[in-house]
């Protein structure tokens, strides 16, 4: 369960780069720096990629996991 924490944790933080750089090239695109502008805009799209491509993986593991590898209770009797 830890291990589902750490990995949403780690999806989360890469989201959050992700909008500090595309905070950057708002900034950067008014102060006139297009080409810094332009890296931070491809910073952002690889962190948020990253961080999409994370979550989703991690959302279908868990959901194999639980429904797949965990043993359903074997007994019958339901209280």
């Amino acid at each position: 369960m830890w291990a589902a924490i750490v990995s949403l944790l780690c999806c989360t933080l890469f989201g959050i780069i992700s909008l500090i750089f595309s905070l950057q090239v708002s900034n950067k695109w008014q102060i006139g720096d297009y080409h810094g502008a332009q890296d931070a805009a491809n910073k952002a799209k690889i962190f948020g990629l990253i961080g999409l491509i994370g979550g989703v993986l991690n959302a279908v593991w868990w959901t194999f996991y639980f429904f797949v590898l965990v043993p359903a209770p074997t007994g019958t009797h339901y209280y």
